[in-house]
């Protein structure tokens, strides 16, 4: 068998290699133009996240001021329980101390009661003692005489 050989003149094969070349710049500018995509989408999704991890950090740092309010509000209420009790504890101890001072009063005019009723008494009792002690001198001295 004969082979048959097809010579490629110049022209035609500056016409394959201006056809490569054209779909090399075409697939080449396919992709870039996928990469620019993947470029815009990767950008896109980079700004979305740092749009997120912004409002997650606006969201943190209000949670922190209002943490920061909480805690002042209760230290203050704290502070407030603090300041009432003292003057509650304050009025109670001048309350026992007020009453001690009464007690310790009461029990000196009582001692002093105490003193002047066992004085009454033994003078009660001596006046007693001497009527009884006159009356049994005077019978002795004057006898039921008929």
């Amino acid at each position: 068998m004969a082979e048959e050989q097809n010579p490629v003149t110049q022209n035609e094969l500056v016409e394959i290699v201006r056809r490569l070349d054209e779909r090399i710049s075409s697939l080449d500018r396919r992709m870039d133009d996928r990469f620019e995509t993947v470029n815009e989408r990767i950008s896109s999704l980079d700004r979305r996240m740092d749009d997120r991890f912004e409002l997650i950090n606006e969201r943190i740092s209000s949670l922190d001021r209002r943490m920061d309010d909480r805690f002042e509000l209760i230290n203050e209420r704290i502070s407030s329980l603090d300041r009432s009790m003292s003057g509650q504890l304050e009025a109670i101890n001048e309350r026992i101390s007020t009453l001690d001072r009464n007690t310790n009063q009461n029990l000196a005019e009582m001692r002093t009661d105490i003193r002047m009723l066992a004085r009454f008494v033994m003078g009660f009792y001596g006046a007693i003692l001497a009527v009884v002690g006159v009356a049994f001198t005077l019978y002795k001295l004057f006898p039921n005489t008929p």
